[in-house]
Order: C-alpha cells, then structure tokens, then sequence
C-alpha cells in the first residue's frame, strides 16, 4: 500500500514538473551534471533510484534546497526558458544564492542562508548552511576575484572562503573559518585568522 503511494505521488510530480525535466532528456551534459546532484543528495538509498526522472520530480517537488541547485543549473546552462517557466510553477528558495562552473555531484545540506558566487570547483561539492564564498576585489587577477575548487571539497557551517585563491582536492574547510589564501590538497583548514592542518 505504502509503495502504491509512493508511486501515486510520484506520478504527480512529474505532472507537475514535466517542464524542468526536458533539460534531463533533451541535454546529456546537463543530465550527467544532475544524475551526480541526485546521487550526492542520497536519492539512491530510496525506492526513487530505479527511475531518474521519478527521483528528479520527487527532489523538485519535496526538497526546495535541492530544487534552487537544479535552478541554478537550468540558468547557468543555458536552459532560460525552462528557468523561467519551472519558477513560476514551483518557487525557488531565496536563501541560497548560486554562480560559477560547479562539477557533478554538488550538495548543499540544510540550506538556510547560502552565498555561493565561484569561478570553478569540481567533483563533490559539499556546502553547509551559513556558508559564504565570493568576491574579494582586492584579489582580482585577469577579472577573476572568485575561488577556485578541486575535487571532493566539503564547507562547514558558516565558513567564508573569499578572493581569486586556489582550494585543493580532498579538503576540508571547518566551520566557522575564513579562507583568504590558497590551500594545497589533501588538509583541513580551521579557525579565524585561517590555519592548516595536513592530513
């Protein structure tokens, strides 16, 4: 019975979010960005891993934090038109605020007051709330005042990563600290002013 409701609602979900969903069938690009998403966001350990579609609407429909990243990559991929038809059938979360090239498989967790503006990160992108990464004019170099990432990098609660600095792969990046220089991989960064700790 409870399978039987599950399928019903997700069913309506993807009435619902038919729109947003074209960019999943009609861009293989933009659909390995979103499988990585969904697969990030745990969507695998539950009945909605045999369909991707199923699982993309029940997100959209269920987890607004998750609905603000996939908006974020309509717009950022150029799929405007389907931005701005999916906001005005489902609302967007305006506490979290997205730009840059961000590799598959981002992951924002709780999602309350985000402010993610970067020039690039790759793979597994794991953000907290509170979270604050951008612009430091000071720094700017070539029109670039962003971070960059590497791969598999995980932000804590109320972090600020600020500046054109270089953040490896494999890092950690406590909560409550603040980056303003470069970090090589493989290490944890913590505290104010910011100290390295390599693993």
């Amino acid at each position: 019975m409870i399978d039987k409701i599950r399928k019903i609602i997700a069913l309506i979900g993807i009435l619902i979010t038919w729109i947003p969903c074209l960019a999943m069938l009609s861009d293989s690009d933009f659909r390995r960005l979103v499988n990585g998403d969904l697969k990030a966001c745990g969507y695998k350990n539950t009945y909605r891993k045999k369909n991707t579609i199923i699982a993309l609407s029940y997100m959209l429909l269920f987890d607004t934090t998750f609905r603000a990243q996939y908006y974020y990559r309509l717009k950022y991929y150029k799929h405007d038109v389907l931005f701005y038809v999916s906001k005005m059938i489902l609302k967007n979360k305006k506490d979290i605020d997205l730009w840059g090239d961000i590799g598959s498989g981002l992951s924002i967790f709780h999602g309350q007051g985000c402010v993610i503006v970067l020039n690039k990160a790759g793979k597994n992108l794991n953000i907290y709330q509170g979270v604050t990464v951008g612009k430091n004019p000071k720094t700017e170099i070539n029109g670039i005042a962003t971070p960059s990432f590497g791969d598999n990098v995980c932000i804590y609660a109320n972090a600020v990563v600020i500046g054109n600095i270089k953040i490896g792969s494999n890092v950690k990046i406590g909560a409550g600290a603040v980056v303003n220089k470069d970090v090589p991989d493989n290490c944890t960064v913590v505290g104010n002013p910011m100290r390295i700790i390599m693993h």
